[in-house]
């Protein structure tokens, strides 16, 4: 888990930025705990970004995110 820690903290990161490009300003805070929670489980268990992003159903990030990998 430790040597994929960076990685998973970059693809926190970069998501969570998406995350407030991509979803409207109205729903941002709305939406944000739930995948904050998803985000930060991920990122402490070490998964991969990839799984991440398969387990994530929001078609906006599948859309733009979808083919990214770390």
């Amino acid at each position: 888990m430790l040597n994929e820690a960076p990685h998973g903290l970059l693809a926190a990161v970069i998501v969570t930025a998406l995350h407030f490009i991509l979803v409207p300003v109205e729903r941002t805070w709305t939406s944000f705990g739930a995948f904050y929670v998803v985000c930060l489980a991920y990122y402490v268990s070490g998964e991969s970004l990839a799984l991440f992003i398969s387990t994530w159903t929001d078609s906006e990030y599948l859309a733009i995110v979808g083919g990214v990998s770390f």
